[in-house]
């Protein structure tokens, strides 16, 4: 028996980093398991191949590799080859749910890494589908978990873990006075007025938009901020927020998805408001950059959690593999 695991080849965001922690973790925990590194002409292929199976033939493809430097350390093999007559679980992330038909028949395992990215999919599923006994399910965030217990369906946590440079992040009231915001296209918010009010609270402030950067720009902007305000709709736990708060930075996160539970992000509620309240997220960062100290002790338990992830990841991974596949 093998797992599957279904990612974009090329992809770099924290879905496909996670599909990497997967595989990487059952091949060092001593389960077969390989990465679909596919574009979109293979999912054809493999509909093609399922339409009109010859027996004996095995579904084959080309080796690829995944071409991006920061997926260096996860160990995967690549998938090439498939035949309906080997026991294969397919791990599909909740966004191939428009493509589940491929999979009819087979063993699947749904790793919600997201809520909100599967609306659109779910919008043409019966869900009595997703209840199949084949169709197993894990949830990347107790958000994704608390959706699929309230639509009748039964996970396993399943998480993924955070990786940063490590090294003595020094005393924050040391750092520039600097406030970091995420700027990326999930945050609808007004920034312009939400930076105007901290620089009215905080005169001197300097204020970095983070977007579209590389990983290193990313996390040298928070390891040198005081403080990180995301404001993002938290489709799953993600991983900016958590980054941040690694390399040392206080947080500020929008009270949404993922964000407004304290078993994801287990940070006091003072800190996740209302994300459209501005006066008051502006009022709470320029606190927190000019009292740093007040606040620090506050986001230890948060820190130490995010620090134990892939300790915690590796006996969920061993626990669904035994549990749900008979090891």
């Amino acid at each position: 028996m093998k797992f599957v695991i279904l990612c974009p080849l090329g992809a770099r965001t924290g879905g496909p980093e996670a599909c990497f922690q997967l595989s990487d973790a059952l091949l060092r925990l001593g389960f077969e398991a390989e990465m679909w590194l596919h574009e979109p002409a293979d999912i054809i292929a493999f509909q093609e191949y399922n339409l009109d199976p010859v027996p004996g033939t095995p579904f084959e493809l080309p080796a690829k590799a995944h071409g991006i430097e920061e997926y260096d350390p996860y160990r995967y093999e690549p998938f090439t080859r498939y035949s309906p007559e080997e026991r294969v679980v397919f791990v599909l992330p909740e966004v191939y749910l428009s493509v589940i038909s491929l999979f009819l028949g087979k063993e699947v395992m749904i790793w919600w890494l997201s809520v909100d990215n599967a609306f659109k999919a779910l919008g043409g599923i019966n869900l009595n589908f997703l209840r199949h006994p084949s169709i197993r399910h894990a949830a990347q965030s107790r958000y994704a978990e608390g959706f699929l217990q309230a639509v009748g369906l039964d996970p396993r946590r399943l998480t993924d873990y955070t990786v940063v440079p490590r090294g003595d992040a020094g005393a924050v009231s040391q750092r520039p006075l600097r406030v970091a915001l995420n700027a990326g296209n999930k945050v609808i918010v007004d920034l312009d007025a939400i930076s105007a009010l901290i620089e009215a609270y905080c005169p001197g402030v300097e204020i970095v938009r983070i977007a579209g950067l590389p990983r290193e720009k990313v996390y040298e902007i928070f390891s040198t901020s005081r403080v990180f305000i995301d404001l993002g709709n938290f489709p799953g736990k993600d991983r900016m927020a958590r980054e941040a708060l690694l390399l040392g930075a206080a947080i500020i996160l929008g009270n949404s998805g993922a964000g407004a539970n304290e078993e994801d992000f287990p940070i006091a509620r003072m800190y996740r408001p209302d994300v459209y309240a501005y006066p008051q997220i502006a009022g709470l960062a320029a606190h927190m950059a000019l009292h740093p100290e007040a606040h620090a002790s506050r986001f230890h338990s948060a820190r130490q959690t995010f620090l134990d992830e892939k300790g915690n990841f590796d006996a969920e991974v061993l626990e669904l593999a035994s549990a749900y596949f008979g090891r």
